[in-house]
């Protein structure tokens, strides 16, 4: 994340608009239409936190709450990354490294098989 340019108070402002508009989008009512099968299904069972999670936007996206929430003391801080970043450590970067072809147990002719067939058959 980068830092912002904007006085805080405004960058929360505009961070909870823009979340809302993602909210009314993705999560309103031509959505609910879509899965009403779906939460009358968990309303019959007693389970209510899905329906209203949908209406808990301005409870939870609070601008006010955010920059209450930044002003709090730190209990751990982060160190800011050097500006030298070179490509040298990118593969640093990954935090599991890959298996390689351990991961698969293939048989010899199936092992052949798999070699020759790979990119269509081209060498």
């Amino acid at each position: 994340m980068l830092p912002t340019r904007l006085p805080l108070p405004e960058f929360y402002e505009e961070l909870v608009k823009t979340q809302r508009i993602l909210n009314l989008k993705h999560l309103g009512w031509s959505a609910l239409k879509g899965t009403m099968r779906i939460a009358a299904g968990l309303l019959l069972r007693g389970q209510t936190n899905f329906v209203k999670m949908l209406w808990k936007f301005n409870s939870v996206y609070n601008p006010k709450l955010q920059l209450s929430d930044h002003q709090r003391p730190v209990n751990y801080e982060l160190s800011i990354p050097s500006s030298s970043h070179s490509l040298e450590g990118h593969n640093l970067l990954f935090i599991h490294k890959g298996k390689g072809r351990a991961g698969r147990a293939l048989d010899h002719s199936t092992e052949e098989f798999v070699d020759s067939t790979r990119n269509g058959g081209k060498d």
